[in-house]
């Protein structure tokens, strides 16, 4: 009797091509992501940057642009120092009305202690 569908080594072999072409389109998934993640920080850098400049405040706060430990969890590290807690809030409260595209945190902006003036790194 003859098999209808091919033999075993076909069905292997297209199931093989089957999961490599997933694994090859989730890299280009992941890959698309990660450029579009790119451009939205830069603009969104190139946007919020110049304002934290323009506040005194805010002088020795930097954005760095893009980083990530993995594809699908980018962020925007942040570097500098602020001279007050009330400060450092204002500061937190401007990030999150900026509406970031990828997460940000303050966390890593010290507060002067006080009587001592902000050191820009």
């Amino acid at each position: 009797m003859k098999r209808r569908f091919g033999s075993t080594g076909f069905w292997i072999a297209i199931t093989l091509l089957g999961i490599i072409s997933a694994m090859c389109g989730w890299q280009a998934l992941l890959s698309l992501k990660q450029r579009h993640d790119m451009t939205a920080v830069r603009e969104y850098v190139g946007r919020v940057q110049p304002q934290l400049a323009a506040d005194s405040r805010f002088k020795d706060v930097r954005l760095l642009g893009y980083s990530c430990d993995y594809v699908t969890h980018p962020y925007i590290p942040v570097d500098g120092s602020v001279a007050s807690q009330q400060d450092w809030q204002a500061l937190d409260d401007f990030i999150r009305a900026s509406k970031p595209p990828v997460f940000i945190s303050v966390r890593t902006v010290f507060v002067a202690p006080s009587g001592e003036t902000p050191k820009p790194r």
